[in-house]
C-alpha cells in the first residue's frame, strides 16, 4: 500500500469520524428513555410507534457486536437513556451464527461501509484478527460513508412490519427436514459471548438498566431451547431476562416460525403497553421473568 493510498484512507477515516460526530443518525427524541436493540427478532416484533417511549434500533441478522457500537453512540447522544431490550434467543449465542453472520465476508463487507466510523481500534482489531482481508477492504469501502449520511433515513435499523408470510411453509419443511440447527443441538458462540459480556458491562459502568428479551417463537419451537437458559443460568444469571417465547398467540400473527406480523407485532408491543410488562413486578405476575 503505498503512502498516498495510506494518507486517503486515513483522511477518510478521520472525515467520517468527524461526520458521524456531528450527525443526528443516532440522537432520539428526548421523551424516549428506552433503546431496542438485536436482530430481526426484535425488529419485527417491537414497534415503537406503539411503544413510544422506546426507539428500536434492530438490525436483521444483527450481531451483538454491531449492538455494541450502536449502544455506544446512542448513549453518548442521548443523555435521557435509562434502559436497553436486548434481543436474546437461541440463536443469537449459537455458534453457527458466527460464520452466518458476523463473519460470514459478503455479510461484513456491506456492514463495515457504514460501521467503520463506528469503530475503535479494539473493534478493528478483532475484525482484523478474524478476518484481515475484510479489515483492509473495509478502509477502502468506507469512502462512501458520508453518501449514507447524505441519502437520509436510518441505515443501522429500525422496526419495520415483516412482509412475507411463510408460518405454513416452514412449519411443513420443518416436520420434513427436522429442526433448524441452532434448536437441533446447541454449542455456544465465545464472540457472541465476548460482545454480550462487553454490553453488560458496558450498561452497568453507565447506569442503564439491561433487559434481556426473548420474543414471542411459534409453539414448535417452545421446547427447543434448553441450550438457551443453560447458557443464560451459567453466564448471565444476574441480568434481567424477559422470556415472552412462549405466549400464546393466534398463528395468524407469526409469518414464520420465529417472526411475527406487522398484526403480531402490534398485539405484542399493545400487550407490552397495556400490561407494563417491561415492569419487573408485572412480568413475574405473568410468569415472563424468568428464574
Amino acid at each position: 500500500m503505498s503512502f498516498i493510498t495510506m494518507g486517503v484512507l486515513l483522511l477518510s477515516t478521520f472525515i467520517n469520524y468527524i461526520l458521524l460526530s456531528n450527525n443526528n443518525t443516532f440522537r432520539i427524541n428526548e421523551k424516549v428513555n428506552t433503546l431496542v436493540l438485536g436482530d430481526s427478532h426484535t425488529k419485527y416484533a417491537l414497534n415503537d410507534s406503539i411503544l413510544s417511549n422506546t426507539f428500536n434500533l434492530s438490525q436483521n441478522a444483527d450481531s451483538y457486536f454491531y449492538s455494541y457500537l450502536k449502544l455506544k453512540q446512542v448513549d453518548k447522544k442521548n443523555e435521557q437513556l435509562d434502559t436497553v431490550l436486548l434481543s436474546f434467543s437461541q440463536h443469537n449465542i449459537h455458534k453457527c451464527i458466527e460464520n452466518r453472520w458476523l463473519l460470514n465476508k459478503k455479510h461484513l463487507k456491506s456492514r463495515l461501509q457504514k460501521y467503520m466510523p463506528l469503530l475503535s481500534v479494539d473493534d478493528y482489531r478483532f475484525i482484523l484478527n478474524n478476518r484481515p482481508s475484510m479489515a483492509i477492504s473495509g478502509l477502502f469501502s468506507q469512502i462512501v460513508y458520508p453518501a449514507y449520511l447524505l441519502m437520509g433515513g436510518n441505515k443501522y435499523g429500525g422496526y419495520e412490519g415483516l412482509k412475507h408470510d411463510l408460518l405454513k411453509e416452514e412449519i411443513d419443511k420443518q416436520k420434513k427436514n427436522g429442526y433448524r440447527q441452532e434448536y437441533k443441538s446447541f454449542n455456544d458462540s465465545p464472540i457472541e459471548t465476548i460482545y454480550l459480556q462487553k454490553i453488560v458491562q458496558y450498561c452497568k459502568t453507565n447506569d442503564l438498566t439491561l433487559i434481556l428479551i426473548n420474543p414471542p417463537l411459534y409453539k414448535t419451537l417452545h421446547n427447543k431451547q434448553h441450550g438457551l437458559y443453560n447458557y443464560y443460568e451459567m453466564n448471565f444469571s444476574n441480568t434481567i431476562f424477559l422470556d415472552f417465547s412462549k405466549l400464546e398467540m393466534e398463528d395468524s400473527y407469526f409469518g414464520d416460525l420465529v417472526h411475527l406480523t406487522p398484526s403480531g407485532a402490534k398485539y405484542f408491543s399493545e400487550l407490552i403497553k397495556n400490561e407494563k410488562l417491561l415492569n419487573i413486578e408485572n412480568a413475574r405476575t405473568r410468569n415472563i421473568l424468568y428464574k
